[in-house]
């Protein structure tokens, strides 16, 4: 077994352009020397905490790279040096892709957003006939949620698997709330092998990866294997070791399963922070960005913070400018998409370590192009605890696919299992939120209690929405 990751301090400190070159001091929003400087301390530290092998970084600003970074390595076992354009599996960063590409289609006409999917993929089981690609894409479809796990890698695992589908894959009425669904993705994708007469990974290619440039990016690993590809890696007890078998299920490419490069992945966000264009030359029409990070419904989180989800990205004000962005997390690899319209500016992360999200360097980017956050208002006294009566409204069991939350009451407390984990003692609030407790009373998750607009009632944790179900169904 692979001993704890011990990297030489020559690739920790290596940092240079995609193109070899050292950083110009320049007087963009970024990066300065100095800037420049200050992202690499924060980049090689996270690196660190986090235990990942390699990571790459990519900044755009204006249509151009600003700052590419490239830290560590592909592999623990081979010590090959991680580069800009070293492919990655970039997680559910994937989505955006997806959401592109449907976006692209539908101002060719090849699909309208708000039909009946059924118009295109016909031999759809009746559960999901009537859902739109609007629905599917930004959250809304009523669809639960599953991860990608190891399965078929032929052509065809993506229609097996959308037509062996019956009603357990519906969490509630499309359009009821948003609710994170990577099998909402999967149906999307088939919708789009459909309506284009293509495979799922050939269609993508066609619409956006070629027209972007991204020549490398793919989702076959059996054709990433042949590029420069950083390897995936997970925590084993004190160390980290190259995750093996490598997991692949290509029924589930839509939602999480790309390959590419952060050089690459970087001309995608660059066309969605500046209407389609990259190095001053139009690849996607505007209209289509408009499309695609157009604000489609609100997301349930914590009473001050107003985030939503536009097709494929989240969207949500920072320092009083929108931020779009989507995070990639798999088993042994982490991405990081972020996009700042308002400064025509996008920030690429990623690495190959076990989920490893890169959400410290963002931050250090975003204080760059946004300024620093003003300082936090003096600490207030949190909303009291609800009495126990009101702990009523949340009794139940609530569920979202296979996972299931059972919160009950006993004597004056009130307790959260999930699945079938030793039960958790919870602290409900005024507001509508519940906090769950560890054994030191710290709040490790929080809930808030939300009705969709049908009526229905969830637990929502801010991704998830879980449906309360009735004692019929729970029989």
């Amino acid at each position: 077994m692979p001993g704890p990751i011990h990297l030489p301090i020559a690739l920790l400190l290596a940092v240079t352009y995609a193109d070899g070159t050292t950083p110009p001091s320049v007087s963009r929003a970024c990066c300065s020397a100095l800037e420049a400087s200050r992202i690499d301390s924060v980049l090689a530290d996270e690196m660190r905490r986090v235990r990942a092998p390699g990571v790459a970084v990519v900044i755009t600003e204006r249509g151009r790279v600003v700052y590419s970074r490239a830290l560590g390595v592909k592999s623990i076992e081979t010590r090959e040096p991680m580069t800009a354009r070293t492919l990655v599996r970039v997680g559910s960063v994937t989505k955006t892709v997806t959401a592109l590409t449907a976006s692209v289609l539908a101002a060719r006409g090849t699909v309208d957003l708000d039909a009946p999917i059924a118009r295109y993929a016909r031999d759809l089981p009746t559960p999901f006939r009537r859902l739109t690609l609007r629905h599917l894409l930004s959250h809304t479809s009523g669809m639960a949620n599953e991860g990608a796990g190891t399965g078929s890698h032929d052509a065809d695992a993506l229609r097996r698997r959308i037509l062996g589908w019956n009603g357990r894959q519906r969490l509630g009425p499309a359009g009821d709330l948003y609710s994170y669904s990577s099998p909402g993705y999967w149906l999307a994708g088939y919708v789009i092998a459909a309506a284009t007469g293509k495979d799922y990974a050939a269609a993508v290619r066609d619409v956006v990866l070629s027209p972007l440039g991204m020549s490398s990016a793919t989702f076959d690993p059996f054709v990433a294997f042949t590029h420069s590809i950083a390897l995936d890696h997970r925590r084993s007890g004190d160390t980290v070791e190259v995750l093996r078998p490598f997991p692949d299920d290509a029924s589930t490419w839509p939602s999480g399963s790309l390959f590419s490069s952060a050089e690459e992945l970087s001309r995608l966000a660059t066309a969605i922070a500046d209407s389609g264009r990259v190095e001053d030359r139009v690849i996607v029409d505007p209209t289509v960005i408009r499309t695609l990070t157009t604000r489609q419904t609100d997301v349930p989180g914590p009473a001050d913070e107003t985030c939503g989800h536009a097709l494929g990205l989240s969207r949500c004000d920072d320092r009083g400018t929108p931020i779009l962005s989507h995070y990639g997390f798999r088993a042994g690899s982490g991405a990081v998409l972020t996009v700042l319209p308002a400064r025509r500016a996008a920030l690429v992360i990623l690495a190959n370590g076990p989920g490893a999200i890169m959400r410290r360097t963002e931050q250090a980017v975003l204080d760059i192009l946004l300024g620093a956050p003003a300082p936090a208002p003096a600490a207030q006294a949190p909303s009291q605890p609800a009495r126990h009566a009101s702990f009523t409204e949340f009794l139940g069991t609530f569920v979202n696919g296979a996972d299931t939350l059972t919160l009950f009451a006993r004597g004056d407390s009130a307790f959260y299992r999930y699945l079938s984990t030793a039960p958790q003692r919870v602290r409900a609030y005024s507001d509508g939120s519940i906090a769950v407790l560890d054994a030191q009373g710290n709040v490790e998750q929080a809930f808030r209690l939300v009705r969709g607009r049908s009526g229905e009632r969830y637990l929502h944790d801010g991704l998830s929405a879980f449906r309360r179900t009735t004692p019929r169904e729970r029989r």
